[in-house]
């Protein structure tokens, strides 16, 4: 009996659920601002991208720059990479930089952003389906409970509380559309009287 009582304690209360769901709507709340948010300024920054520039690039003079630009041309110029070298060269990222080069590294910049912007879309995109599959499987376990539920308390209130009477009061529960608490949604209405004529 011991282990059962521990394991009716570890079951979720209402209480618990309630809280569950005021923290995920938050959640909701705040992803979707994010999100908006991200997506609007990807709407109006699309408009001003720099893309690489072959005549800029044959006028680069840096190095470093032109090392970024081989990089991109073998498809390796990544986030990381790129955080690397402007780490190791951020000492030159100064005023009077030749527009050539800054053009050019802006270009590159902008190529990267565009990396991270379409993984950010992928990973969104995967969350969201994912979150959709699991919701909808949920919503078909709650609607199987709810009309299996349903048809134990038609049972009892059909099987018993007509038989006696009415059914018991604390089996009443309030219709969530705003009306008074009833059993009648779970009677049919050839059934209502028990199966006899008034």
């Amino acid at each position: 009996m011991e282990n059962d009582n521990h394991n009716w304690a570890q079951w979720p209360t209402w209480d618990a659920i309630q809280k569950s769901l005021e923290q995920a709507g938050k959640m909701l709340d705040r992803a979707g601002a994010l999100i908006r948010e991200e997506f609007d300024k990807l709407q109006v920054a699309g408009k001003y991208r720099m893309d690489l520039d072959p005549e800029m690039v044959g006028k680069v003079k840096n190095e470093w720059v032109m090392g970024l630009v081989n990089l991109h041309h073998e498809g390796h110029l990544t986030l990381p990479a790129l955080q690397k070298v402007l780490a190791e060269r951020d000492q030159d990222v100064r005023p009077l930089m030749r527009e050539e080069d800054a053009k050019v590294l802006m270009a590159l910049i902008d190529h990267v952003d565009r990396q991270v912007v379409n993984r950010m879309c992928e990973t969104a995109t995967e969350h969201l389906q994912k979150a959709k599959i699991e919701l909808e499987l949920a919503k078909e376990a709650r609607d199987y409970l709810k009309g299996y539920r349903g048809r134990v308390f038609e049972a009892y209130t059909l099987g018993l509380g007509h038989e006696y009477g009415q059914a018991q009061e604390h089996w009443k529960y309030p219709d969530l559309a705003g009306g008074k608490p009833s059993i009648e949604s779970a009677v049919t209405p050839d059934r209502k009287n028990g199966g006899r004529k008034p």
